[in-house]
């Protein structure tokens, strides 16, 4: 091999493109970078944007559910293949205006569906460990499968601003649990290559974290930012809003 060569190409090509690739796989968008880089060495289609799925809504009917389900079949195949999922035998529950189903499969966690989600956009996260951060949920895919249902909507329920976590349970308002909102970002990104949250702020009421406080979930900084400790379960505001839920 000659001086100065690596095989045909030169070493000074070469390294300055390793030099490149390292600095992006340190940089803020490395677990994207990460997982294109193990394509293309694999020689598989990398840097292409998937077609959006059009999501199934909530129709009235066995035809609406069922459309529902499949298209919740394929998400867990794409997204999660080392689960065995059967949702066959899931109940969607009903509700006028409540027209996002989301459903969260057995052997699910917090921490699984944040990896996933930081191999295709930047996630910003205040523990390393979001599952032990997080450890109460008002549901909770342990005991197995079910789906909930929220509004259909980008930013957090209007109707819900200046409310408390506290006065949710106190009126005995079932709302999202943070697993859930980081799962309706996933799925929401799927099919739109869009995120929620984007001018206002979901308070996760429907989960405590380790302290009592309530997590909170939004798009910030190009990022989708998750924290377990943000704020006690008393605060209200106008733009920190919980999403209703029915299960």
């Amino acid at each position: 091999m000659s001086e100065g060569m690596l095989g045909k190409l030169s070493v000074g090509d070469v390294s300055g493109l390793m030099r490149d690739l390292l600095e992006k796989l340190a940089g803020s968008e490395g677990p994207v970078f990460l997982v294109e880089f193990k394509k293309f060495i694999t020689k598989q289609p990398c840097w292409v944007s998937p077609t959006p799925t059009r999501p199934a809504k909530l129709a009235k009917g066995k035809r609406g559910k069922k459309a529902i389900v499949r298209d919740w079949q394929r998400f867990y195949q794409k997204y999660f293949p080392e689960l065995t999922i059967d949702l066959s035998n899931v109940v969607i529950p009903t509700r006028e205006g409540f027209n996002r189903a989301i459903i969260v499969a057995k052997g699910l966690s917090l921490n699984r569906v944040l990896e996933v989600c930081a191999a295709h956009f930047p996630v910003s996260k205040s523990h390393e460990d979001m599952d032990a951060a997080v450890p109460t949920n008002e549901r909770h895919p342990a005991s197995g499968t079910y789906a909930t249902i929220c509004r259909d909507r980008v930013e957090a329920d209007e109707e819900l601003q200046n409310v408390s976590a506290q006065a949710h349970a106190d009126a005995k308002r079932a709302t999202l649990t943070l697993l859930e909102r980081v799962l309706y970002e996933l799925k929401y990104c799927d099919e739109t290559e869009n995120h929620l949250d984007l001018t206002k702020v979901t308070l996760c009421s429907g989960s405590r974290s380790s302290v009592g406080d309530v997590p909170i979930v939004d798009w910030r900084g190009g990022r989708l930012r998750v924290c377990a400790n943000w704020y006690v379960v008393r605060d209200a505001r106008p733009g920190l809003r919980s999403r209703e839920a029915v299960s």
